[in-house]
């Protein structure tokens, strides 16, 4: 919904196999100032992006939600607040 409201479309799809760890995974078709605009908007740290370099993705982002993942974050604290 966080992404929804910040102007993001989203898809979602699940993966059991993933990772307990939230975590951004950058494919690398989407300038960088969407990045940190995508970032900011869902309170993520920049340790939590990943460059996975990949043009022929049909997704600029893939958004990994793991146990970490704190969606009431002070956004007045910045990224990880």
């Amino acid at each position: 919904e966080r992404m929804e409201y910040a102007g993001f479309r989203t898809y979602i799809g699940s993966d059991s196999s993933a990772p307990h760890s939230t975590r951004l995974i950058d494919f690398g078709t989407q300038a960088s100032e969407v990045r940190q605009r995508l970032t900011q908007a869902l309170g993520l740290p920049g340790s939590w992006v990943e460059a996975d370099l990949d043009p022929d993705s049909p997704f600029p982002y893939r958004l990994i939600v793991g146990d970490n993942y704190d969606p009431c974050f002070d956004p007045t604290r910045g990224p990880g607040g």
